[in-house]
């Protein structure tokens, strides 16, 4: 569990956030109830987005990344 905590604390000092419990839990039942609409609700969601929302989207999630993998990924080419 503390490793969960771990990214979830890097994550958001990575994207300055503080997600709601309420909202997580919310996500997290309905990811295990219905996994595939879980998925569509995402793709839908995120095809609503404007350029710059998918951009910043984006680079919130490489902060996220180089805040728990600083020294990049484990694989490379």
């Amino acid at each position: 569990m503390r490793g969960r905590q771990g990214c979830r604390a890097a994550y958001n000092r990575a994207v300055k956030a503080e997600p709601s419990d309420v909202a997580v839990r919310d996500a997290l039942r309905r990811q295990e109830q219905d996994p595939d609409e879980h998925d569509r609700s995402l793709i839908a969601q995120r095809l609503a987005w404007t350029p710059e929302q998918r951009l910043e989207a984006n680079a919130a999630f490489l902060r996220f990344y180089l805040a728990i993998r600083p020294d990049g990924p484990l694989i490379r080419d």
